[in-house]
């Protein structure tokens, strides 16, 4: 009589379980050729057990195919499958975009790259010939305060000369006025700049060795009454950077930035 009862009790729960899994379109279906559970909705979703990865390493008595969803897995959160031996993430986390490196020498952007930074990403890259000789100035000294010298700073010092000395035929305003693999962005390098590029002499082609080079930074001084007279030049054979007047002929080579 008692296990009639649990018999009884039994049927009642798994008729309830049928008549909710109705309700939920949840379909179990045996003749069916491909799937035994056939869930439907457009509302909700289907959640398998969720647990950390200490839980999920911990479980035992596994059997192929056991599914669970790790919440902080070292491999990214989302579904696991065991394949018998160890758990497979059932997704593909994103890879990150290939971005490409760039060193020096490598004929890119109008010219031939002369200087990279740490990223990788960003450097210099010189023109592939100079461009003339010709004077600092304007043929009038004035402070153009362009006294940047680090790498990178070259361009604004050439702005900042063009700007103050307005048209004419000198090493700032040729430098700009090169446009190189179609690129209107070249400047007159800074001192900083001009050095590395003796560094790299081997790789730039036609820098004249023995010659001197202007670079875009001036002369700091400190009394804004006093007229800056002279800008710095690079010896290419030696790579000193000195100060010379700024009516001096020195050579021009332009450069950019990556």
């Amino acid at each position: 009589m008692k296990r009639k009862h649990l018999t009884w009790l039994l049927l009642i729960y798994l008729c309830g379980l049928y008549e909710q899994a109705k309700a939920q379109s949840v379909l179990i279906d045996p003749s069916n050729s491909s799937a035994i559970l056939n869930a439907q909705s457009t509302t909700k979703g289907l959640l398998p057990p969720r647990m950390n990865e200490t839980q999920r390493n911990n479980m035992t008595g596994l059997v192929v195919g056991v599914v669970v969803y790790c919440i902080d897995c070292t491999s990214g959160a989302g579904p696991y499958s065991f394949s018998g031996s160890s758990w497979i993430p059932m997704f593909v986390p994103p890879s990150a975009p290939v971005t490409p490196a760039f060193s020096v020498g490598q004929s890119k952007f109008g010219g031939v790259i002369f200087y990279v930074d740490e990223s990788g990403q960003h450097g210099l890259v010189a023109a592939l010939s100079d461009q003339s000789s010709a004077a600092w100035y304007n043929g009038n000294y004035i402070n153009t305060l362009a006294i940047r010298s680090g790498i990178y700073s070259g361009f604004n010092n050439t702005e900042r000369i063009n700007t103050e000395q307005g048209a004419g035929t000198y090493a700032a305003s040729i430098a700009i006025q090169n446009n190189s693999g179609g690129f209107g962005d070249w400047y007159l390098p800074s001192k900083d700049e001009m050095t590395k590029m003796f560094q790299q002499v081997g790789v730039i082609p036609a820098l004249t060795v023995g010659a001197n080079y202007w670079s875009s930074t001036e002369e700091s001084v400190t009394n804004p009454e006093n007229t800056s007279l002279n800008a710095y030049q690079v010896i290419i054979s030696s790579g000193v950077a000195s100060l010379q007047s700024k009516s001096a002929t020195a050579r021009v080579r332009a450069i950019r930035r990556f």
